[in-house]
């Protein structure tokens, strides 16, 4: 794993999900989604040897891989962190995670590191335009394949957009999708395909 130059300040860390960063002249920065709870040291690590400290990060959604590394960060770096209204309790209670696929008390097999992130704070709700150390982050509705996913495009016109598209790869792999809404992931669908950006990634 590196940091990976994008566009401008927006760079990328290829973990098992694509961590997105952007570097601030201050020398702290900004993640959007902090990477499984197994990676996060690393990706921490990448972080501090380019000289940042991660003072905020912004969730795309509440499955595991994409916020499990939100304590490591709040732990060693102080970091700030900004969810949709719909997400944020998943993240701060993840046992939600399994009673919400099971519509009960969960059994053990669902109680598992893929399912139950380490809970995490979230001091901000994300929703519409974010200022952040002087700089604009839009936040996009893209409701899905999860209860309030978004995307974040950055001050340099790239979207991250989580889970809202998935590579081929992926599909060769997961042929049968998890998707909490199909309606609103078609709407999805539709709305990238109509968004202005430079680049987009997902995870």
């Amino acid at each position: 794993m590196e940091l990976n130059p994008i566009c401008g300040r927006t760079y990328v860390i290829d973990s098992l999900t694509q961590v997105g960063v952007y570097l601030f002249p201050d020398n702290t920065c900004l993640l959007i989604d902090s990477g499984p709870a197994a990676q996060a040291g690393a990706i921490r690590h990448i972080i501090e040897e380019a000289g940042y400290r991660a003072a905020v990060i912004i969730n795309t959604h509440s499955h595991a891989d994409h916020c499990g590394g939100n304590r490591e960060f709040q732990q060693h770096h102080r970091s700030m962190v900004y969810a949709s209204p719909l997400s944020a309790p998943f993240i701060k209670l993840p046992v939600l995670q399994p009673v919400s696929l099971f519509s009960s008390s969960p059994p053990n097999f669902l109680r598992n590191k893929y399912t139950m992130p380490p809970a995490s704070n979230v001091d901000f709700t994300a929703e519409s335009s974010l200022i952040i150390n002087e700089q604009v982050f839009h936040v996009i509705d893209l409701e899905g394949h999860s209860p309030g996913h978004i995307g974040i495009r950055t001050p340099d016109d790239v979207l991250f957009a989580g889970d809202s598209l998935l590579p081929a790869e992926a599909l060769a792999v997961f042929p049968f999708l998890y998707l909490f809404d199909a309606a609103r992931q078609l709407e999805t669908l539709e709305k990238l395909s109509q968004e202005q950006y430079k680049k987009l990634f997902i995870s």
